[in-house]
């Protein structure tokens, strides 16, 4: 009985780390600062400064800064990239 009751538990935990995850949010989405901040997992005020330097996409919709999650997933990947020139051999 305790074996199904941890099993429906980790389910269930399970469950909601997947609702909650920013990997469900579909591709062509749009995200706001809180949202890239939650996907990133980083703080808002990272989120500004990178995309103020203009180091991370994003636009303005008035005052608020919007991001489309395949730029976020572009820059992700870009960011994976080991640097030119300098692997050792």
């Amino acid at each position: 009985m305790a074996g199904y009751v941890n099993d429906v538990l980790a389910y269930t935990e399970f469950q909601i780390l997947e609702v909650l995850s920013p990997m469900n949010i579909p591709p062509d989405s749009i995200l706001t600062v809180q949202d890239v901040a939650d996907y990133l997992r980083v703080n808002q005020r990272t989120v500004y400064r990178l995309v103020v330097d203009g180091r991370l996409p994003g636009f303005k919709v008035g005052a608020a800064w919007r991001f489309k999650r395949v730029d976020i997933d572009a820059w992700i990947q870009a960011q994976s990239q080991p640097a030119r020139g300098g692997e050792a051999t």
